[in-house]
């Protein structure tokens, strides 16, 4: 746990949009700690961290499609740099 001063609202601006996001009045989530989402009560959904969180932090229906195109926006990220890598390695394994 970390102490700070600002509101979640202030740190909310001061992150990359890119590598954060705000679940809730109570969590701003990092894509590195989300391990899966799981439906919940209403179209809401419950988000499975790492480490684990002592709280259940539930996303709302209407930030729902938000959060998927986050993740999915970060899932392509990985993918793209995988497969660049991929590409990168390729040219040096094979010989002239």
């Amino acid at each position: 746990l970390y102490s700070i001063d600002n509101t979640l609202e202030e740190l909310e601006h001061q992150l990359n949009p890119k590598l954060f996001f705000r679940a809730n009045r109570q969590f701003i989530l990092c894509h590195t700690c989300i391990v899966s989402l799981k439906n919940y009560f209403n179209g809401k959904l419950k988000v499975l961290t790492t480490p684990a969180s002592k709280e259940d932090i539930v996303v709302s229906r209407e930030k729902t499609g938000s959060l998927k195109s986050w993740m999915n926006a970060k899932a392509f990220e990985r993918y793209s740099q995988s497969t660049r890598q991929l590409d990168n390695n390729e040219k040096l394994d094979y010989p002239k």
